[in-house]
C-alpha cells in the first residue's frame, strides 16, 4: 500500500542509531512509573536481554518513551528517509534483498534459527551489521518494527514501519 511512489521534501531531523534497547525502556520506567511490557515476567526483562529490542510496547508507550527522552517518534516520511537515504532505495543496503543482512524470518532461518526458534528470537541491536542505512541507523529492514507518528488510518492506527523477526 506504499504506492504511489511520490518525491517529497524532508527537513533535517535526529533519529537514534539503534532500536530502543530493554535498558533504556527500564530506565523509563523506574523514573516515571509507566507500566512494564506484559510479557516481562515480575515487571522486569531478562537481564540477558539488555541490548535487545524492547518489543511487545503500543503507540501510547512508544510515544511517552520518547517524550519521557527529550525525543519524539518520527513522522512516517523521516523514517522513510532514515531507511531509504537520499536515493529512495529499496533496502537500507541497496536494491537487492540479501536475507543475511537483516533480522527478518529469511534472514534468521538463513543464518542460524530452526522455525520454531524463530517464534521467540529478536536480536540485540547491533547484530545484524549488514542492516545500515546510508544515514549509520540500524534494524530498519528487520529486526522489529518501528513506530511512526504518522496516521495509517486517521483515527484508528498509525504507520509501522520495517519488519520484524518473525515478518
Amino acid at each position: 500500500k506504499e504506492q504511489p511512489k511520490r518525491t517529497i521534501y524532508v527537513k533535517a531531523f535526529y533519529i537514534d542509531k539503534y532500536e530502543v534497547t530493554n535498558a533504556q525502556y527500564q530506565e523509563f520506567i523506574d523514573a516515571t512509573g509507566h507500566p512494564a511490557p506484559v510479557h516481562w515476567e515480575g515487571g522486569a526483562y531478562d537481564p540477558h536481554k539488555a541490548n535487545y529490542p524492547v518489543i511487545k510496547v503500543n503507540w501510547l508507550d512508544a510515544k511517552a518513551y520518547a517524550k519521557w527522552a527529550g525525543k519524539r517518534l518520527p513522522t512516517e516520511e523521516e523514517w522513510e528517509k532514515a531507511a531509504r537515504g537520499d536515493d529512495g532505495r529499496a533496502y537500507p543496503w541497496g536494491n537487492k534483498f540479501s536475507p543475511e543482512n537483516a533480522g527478518t524470518a529469511e534472514g534468521i532461518l538463513y543464518i542460524i534459527l530452526s522455525p520454531r526458534d524463530l517464534l521467540r528470537y529478536a536480536a540485540p541491536v547491533d547484530e545484524f551489521k549488514g542492516d545500515k542505512s546510508p544515514y549509520g541507523v540500524y534494524d530498519m529492514a528487520g529486526n522489529v518494527m518501528e513506530w511512526t507518528d504518522s496516521w495509517y488510518e486517521r483515527g484508528k492506527s498509525k504507520v509501522i514501519k520495517g519488519a520484524a523477526w518473525v515478518h
